[in-house]
C-alpha cells in the first residue's frame, strides 16, 4: 500500500512539475507560425484642439512623433496620420476599414 502512495505522489509530483513549466513556457512562444512574415500597420490618432477640454496639449505632437518615427520603417502605405481636425470619426472609422481591408491575420 505505502509502495503505490509513494508511486502516486511522485506521479502527482511529475504532472505539477509538467504543467508549471508548460503553463510558463507557453507565453514566451511566438503567436504566428514561424515561416511567417509579419506585416506591420499602424494608424496614429492624436487630438489636442477639444474645445470642451483645452488642456490635452500633446496628443497631437505625440501621434505625429510616433507617425514620424514609424513610418519610414513600416511604409508610409502602412501607416496613416490623423491629427486633430483630420481626426473626425468618419476618418477614424475609415482608417480602421482600411486596416481590416489590408492587414492579414498575422501582421501587426
Amino acid at each position: 500500500m505505502k509502495k503505490h502512495l509513494v508511486k502516486g505522489a511522485v506521479t502527482a509530483f511529475v504532472a505539477i512539475i509538467v504543467l508549471l513549466v508548460i503553463s510558463l513556457a507557453l507565453p514566451c512562444l511566438r503567436a504566428q507560425a514561424a515561416d511567417s512574415n509579419p506585416i506591420y500597420w499602424g494608424v496614429f490618432v492624436g487630438v489636442s484642439e477639444y474645445s470642451a477640454n483645452p488642456s490635452i496639449v500633446y496628443a497631437d505632437d505625440d501621434a505625429r512623433a510616433l507617425y514620424d518615427t514609424l513610418s519610414p520603417v513600416w511604409g508610409p502605405s502602412h501607416t496613416k496620420a490623423l491629427i486633430d481636425s483630420m481626426a473626425t470619426k468618419a476618418a477614424i472609422l475609415n482608417a480602421v476599414g482600411w486596416l481590416a481591408a489590408n492587414a492579414r491575420a498575422d501582421d501587426t
